[in-house]
């Protein structure tokens, strides 16, 4: 369907008079090619405003979008145009473009000084652009809310405060997330966030346990993760994107527009892939520091709960990130070392005594020894200690073990079928 005027189209929700507030579930399914063309208009998606106190849309898929209001087009997002207060989860934007003037966003255009509202487990990997401001991969601007376990993809551009993920994160917290975005602009241009910003009524932005590997370029303030750190907080994070431009950069910030309370802790940029030796804050480092645990463990980066990485092969990466079926050994990605993990675990049974705790945690050690200890002669004989004496200490984590549905206990035809269907396909 396409559009040339704004009252052609019933999209959801209004501002002014019917505001969407309830529930919308998905379920897993998908919108294809939903197309939306006019030269002006706000609030501008499938779902236009969105406000209520349970107000909510999970679980939708739209591919192929294309959105735009070029002229004088605000508040503009493929699946939201603004949200005031409510949750976004589950939802993605695959491929497509969205476009327009300002709060421009590959999913959302604008969330509007809402503490409740959260935006996570989302992605987008559509085209987006913005011919003025605050233009986002994600989510053009964050006022006060919160953007979690998200990603973005796909290419972003546009004037000013323009950012791989969000544009303005004004008051908002955004965690957990990373950008491999390809980012332009004019002024202020972030591989993640552009401008991490306080504007002195709420609470300071927050950047927290992200990532950024996308190029970036500015005319004037480029940086790989945040352009402009102004009277905000940064930590946990790094960036290892290719930051040039014209005017003042920096390899993770280019500046804190002036403002001596901006923090940022335990946060680092490759000097080497990034070209850009130096930065308004953060630690530079080189490729092979990036790619060593230690780097980060030292700093304090919780690896188990928040962060993965295959040490010394790869960057790191966040914990929820799902790899692809195929993707048994490091470093990441489907490729010749995991069919080497493969070919040597075929036909290869898990071990018996891996039983503890709670059906096995890859070793035969002395968890599953207090286990065995209290089933001894409830059942078990010499037998079953010799079979566990046997196996003691041995790993039965055999990863290659993914089919069907996470495994079955031997390594065998359903699994090189799974593992071929993700053959060098990565994520």
């Amino acid at each position: 369907m396409g559009n040339r005027y704004l009252l052609e189209f019933n999209i959801i929700g209004t501002y002014s008079l019917n505001p969407f507030s309830g529930v919308f579930d998905g379920n897993n399914h998908k919108i294809s090619n939903f197309s939306y063309e006019s030269s002006e208009g706000s609030n501008i998606g499938l779902f236009g405003y969105v406000s209520g106190e349970n107000a909510e849309i999970k679980n939708l898929g739209l591919i192929e979008p294309n959105i735009h209001v070029e002229e004088a087009g605000y508040y503009v997002g493929s699946l939201v145009g603004c949200l005031g207060d409510g949750i976004i989860s589950g939802c993605y934007a695959r491929g497509g473009s969205v476009s327009g003037r300002e709060c421009i966003g590959g999913l959302v255009g604008d969330m509007r000084k809402a503490s409740a509202s959260t935006v996570a487990y989302c992605y987008s990997s559509a085209v987006v652009s913005g011919t003025y401001r605050d233009v986002g991969g994600l989510m053009g601007r964050n006022n006060q809310g919160s953007v979690s376990r998200c990603y973005c993809t796909g290419s972003v551009s546009g004037g000013d405060y323009v950012g791989g993920l969000v544009g303005r994160n004004n008051e908002g917290i955004v965690s957990e997330c990373y950008s491999s975005s390809s980012v332009s602009g004019g002024y202020c241009v972030g591989g993640l966030v552009a401008i991490n910003h306080f504007d002195g009524f709420g609470t300071p932005g927050v950047v927290t346990n992200c990532y950024a590997t996308g190029s970036v370029w500015a005319g004037d303030y480029a940086a790989g993760l945040v352009a402009n750190n102004y009277c905000s907080r940064i930590s946990n994070c790094y960036s290892i994107g290719y930051v040039s431009g014209d005017g003042v950069g920096g390899g993770l910030v280019a500046t804190t527009g002036g403002c001596l309370s901006a923090k940022c802790i335990a946060s680092f940029w490759d000097k080497q892939t990034s070209k850009f030796p130096f930065g308004y804050q953060g630690i530079p480092k080189t490729t092979v520091d990036m790619q060593t645990r230690s780097t980060f463990t030292g700093a304090g980066w919780d690896f188990g709960s928040v962060w993965d990485m295959c040490d010394g092969m790869n960057y790191p990466r966040l914990a929820w990130q799902v790899r692809p079926v195929g993707d048994i050994a490091c470093p990441d990605g489907v490729e010749m070392n995991d069919l080497g993990a493969l070919v040597e675990q075929w036909l290869r049974p898990v071990l018996a005594s891996d039983v503890a705790p709670e059906g096995g945690d890859g070793m035969v050690n002395f968890v599953d020894w207090v286990f065995f200890a209290n089933e001894w002669q409830t059942g078990q004989d010499i037998a079953e200690l010799a079979v566990f004496a046997d196996q003691w200490l041995q790993s039965s984590a055999y990863c290659a073990d993914i089919a069907p549905e996470g495994g079955d206990g031997i390594v065998n035809m359903l699994d090189i079928c799974a593992f071929a269907d993700h053959w060098l396909e990565g994520e």
